[in-house]
């Protein structure tokens, strides 16, 4: 939300202002710790907003003008496309190849203080880009705010579960429990 109305605003595609975002924000993980970077880092840093850009040009060369403001279109594409975003998400995480450097902070700041969990400091962090794309003129409907509360939370879930399925050397269950172990060492 927040990317699309930067990128709108100031007439940028959106796959530059991501990359250029990304810098800005990776410049932050490496200054307060560079953890969790990785081949997914740069991937992710470089890939979503131009892949993004790519099929947003090839959807308007092949479907109708409009066809994603239909309202039936959105309903029918919202739960297979969350699916998607949570289980890749869950899986590139729990890969541990490294995180987007706006998926790294919310890690980094859960390690540098004892007063939130990973899932409170997500919820917060998702929120704030939230309520920075509605001042900017994104549209936020209840989609919007649910994505927000409960994006966090339910990537964790989920990286447990694919963590137990296919990376059986064990990562801790969840950043919690990361977090605490790496406090104990």
């Amino acid at each position: 939300l927040m990317n699309v109305a930067i990128a709108d605003t100031i007439g940028m595609s959106l796959g530059n202002w991501q990359a250029l975002l990304n810098t800005v924000l990776l410049v932050i993980v490496v200054i307060f710790g560079g953890r969790n970077l990785g081949f997914g880092t740069l991937a992710n840093m470089v890939l979503i907003g131009y892949l993004s850009d790519f099929f947003r040009y090839i959807w308007a060369q092949i479907l109708p003008e409009n066809f994603f403001e239909i309202t039936a279109v959105r309903w029918i594409l919202l739960f297979p496309t969350i699916a998607i975003l949570v289980i890749g998400v869950s899986g590139y995480i729990a890969a541990d190849l490294g995180v987007a450097p706006y998926d790294a902070i919310p890690f980094i700041i859960t390690e540098h203080q004892t007063r939130f969990s990973f899932k409170t400091v997500r919820i917060l962090w998702d929120i704030a880009f939230t309520v920075c794309g509605y001042l900017l003129g994104g549209v936020v409907g209840i989609i919007t705010i649910l994505v927000s509360f409960l994006f966090g939370p339910v990537i964790d879930y989920f990286k447990t579960k694919i963590t137990a399925l296919f990376f059986t050397d064990s990562l801790p269950e969840t950043v919690s429990q990361q977090a605490a172990c790496d406090g104990n060492r």
